[in-house]
């Protein structure tokens, strides 16, 4: 007899853009969170810094795999913005060295969700759902304000009904600096 897992874990990816943006570095463990099954963001956080000029923006991934050693369905969501914030999520494909933006699917991660059936995670770039977080602020906004957008991972049990897995987040930090270096 075989035991099946269906735990769901989410992944988030602290990562740094270049001129206009104040952030966080890539420490050496870019991943945070592993294996952390929660229904908060509790020690699944990632946070960045914009200049706030309406058009820069804080950004970061999720990352979505079936910790467990079958395929399963998984629900993802994802809170919206309100009026002092836009917040776009976009689906991402591999390319082999890096993570590019494919699909705009923010009206379904903050409708319904966006269902897909995911295999069991063996490491690498696949079998991931990997999903790009833009938090852009409007121009009204002063340094120190922020916004946590939300991303929320459900597994689908057997009867058809969805239960929450984990949670991450992603959080954007208005900065009133906006460094950049020249030669």
């Amino acid at each position: 007899n075989n035991i099946v897992m269906t735990n769901l874990r989410v992944e988030m990816l602290s990562y740094y853009y270049s001129d206009g943006m104040v952030g966080k570095l890539p420490s050496g463990g870019d991943k945070i969170g592993l294996l952390v099954l929660n229904t908060s963001s509790l020690g699944q956080s990632v946070d960045d810094y914009v200049y706030n000029d309406g058009v820069n923006s804080a950004q970061g991934f999720m990352y979505f795999v079936n910790g467990g050693n079958v395929s399963t369905n998984i629900r993802i969501r994802a809170s919206s913005g309100n009026s002092d914030w836009t917040v776009k999520y976009y689906l991402c494909y591999w390319d082999g060295s890096k993570w590019v933006t494919n699909q705009d699917i923010t009206s379904s991660l903050t409708g319904t969700g966006f269902v897909t059936n995911l295999d069991p995670y063996t490491g690498g770039n696949t079998n991931i759902v990997a999903i790009k977080v833009f938090l852009t602020p409007s121009p009204s906004l002063s340094s120190g304000d922020t916004f946590t957008a939300y991303g929320y991972a459900d597994t689908q049990l057997p009867n058809g009904s969805w239960v929450l897995s984990d949670v991450v987040s992603v959080r954007g930090i208005v900065s009133a600096s906006k460094p950049d270096l020249y030669v």
